[in-house]
């Protein structure tokens, strides 16, 4: 999930990732700090959200990808099972519903849904993880 400067998003330099990883025992850091102050990381290839602010982790759960919380505090996820679905920023799932694929970073467009595939076909889908339709560009 490689992540776009969205709202309320602050890019890192190489310097200042490294820095931060360092000091922190993390693997790896993305390269943007979110919306809700949280970066990304990574240690022994399993992903989660750590805050900037003081480099703690923002819940225990781990995934194999996370993407950035947006402004409404919902992030992409996939997890050891290869589904998405969103979470809030304590690390609990947003919805039951579980997708194949997100598109669009999984972010919320201004109509309020997001793109997720289910079964090779896409939907709409809203911040509750029910499909609302089919999806049309």
């Amino acid at each position: 999930m490689e992540n776009f400067l969205g709202k309320g998003m602050k890019e890192l330099s190489k310097k200042e990732r490294e820095t931060f990883a360092k000091a922190y025992g993390l693997d790896w850091i993305g390269r943007f700090v979110d919306a809700k102050g949280f970066v990304r990381a990574r240690i022994s290839g399993k992903y989660f959200h750590v805050n900037f602010a003081d480099g703690k982790p923002a819940y225990e759960t781990r995934f194999t990808l996370v993407g950035n919380f947006q402004e409404d505090g919902l992030a992409p996820v996939r997890d050891k099972n290869k589904k998405f679905f969103h979470i809030r920023v304590d690390g609990t799932p947003a919805y039951e519903n579980r997708f194949d694929m997100f598109f669009e970073e999984g972010a919320f467009q201004d109509d309020g849904t997001a793109w997720a595939e289910v079964d090779g076909k896409m939907y709409d889908i809203d911040r509750q993880g029910k499909i609302i339709r089919m999806a049309s560009f």
